[in-house]
């Protein structure tokens, strides 16, 4: 790995524009510049970060819109400390031990309080946020069924009087440890099987965005930048 102060060569994926509707392979180009790695002055105690996992995730449609233009902002979060359990994948951390594994645990367990015995119905079952609801629905002890989308099966929702809740992810990330102390032993002792849909290269990344968006992936969609 390449330490401070040495140039090298950083791939990019860039839109040519501002898109409506879902992405395509058309909407984007790879881009190759050279980078000085330093760290700012002052940070004695700073670090360099190389990216060797990227995330595809659907949310990520409202990016390419014009109202999401770039602009100057930040995040500020309580202090919280996060190490790598060295046992399990790494790339585990943009799904399962990720956003997306968050989004399962505390979507189910928390916002939808299930009971055993109760029918799940899950759509886009075999996605990164799917395929664990599914699992844990069964560890819960309830009747799991994968749902496909139209207007009827919407239509069923409302006279049925099923109950239609949102919620932001981000609401429960003060929770990652509790969040971890579940999931880690699930993982371990093989009781959640835990899919994953890999594309090598960051020059495949616009294939690998645009094809969440027609059902080409089974599992956590993510990108390999880099393997070390």
């Amino acid at each position: 790995m390449a330490g401070s102060g040495e140039t090298v060569s950083n791939m990019q994926v860039l839109f040519k524009n501002y898109g409506s509707g879902f992405p395509k392979e058309s909407d984007m180009y790879v881009a190759t510049t050279t980078n000085e790695l330093k760290v700012p002055e002052g940070f004695n105690n700073g670090v360099l970060v190389k990216n060797l996992y990227l995330s595809c995730d659907p949310y990520m449609i409202v990016f390419d819109e014009e109202v999401h233009r770039p602009k100057d902002f930040h995040f500020v979060y309580p202090r919280l400390s996060i190490t790598w359990d060295t046992d399990v994948p790494l790339s585990y951390y943009t799904g399962i031990l990720g956003m997306p594994g968050m989004t399962a645990y505390f979507g189910f367990y928390q916002v939808c309080s299930p009971k055993k015995g109760e029918h799940v119905y899950i759509s886009a079952a075999s996605g990164a946020v799917g395929q664990l609801v599914g699992q844990f629905a069964k560890l819960m002890g309830c009747y799991v069924v994968g749902s496909a989308g139209s207007v009827f099966n919407l239509m069923t929702v409302v006279y049925k009087r099923v109950r239609i809740e949102g919620f932001v992810v981000s609401d429960y990330y003060d929770q990652y440890p509790k969040f971890l102390d579940f999931v880690l032993p699930c993982i371990r002792e093989g009781k959640i099987e835990y899919v994953e849909d890999i594309s090598e290269g960051l020059e495949n990344g616009p294939a690998a965005l645009v094809g969440l968006f027609s059902g080409q992936n089974v599992g956590k969609k993510l990108v390999v930048v880099a393997r070390e």
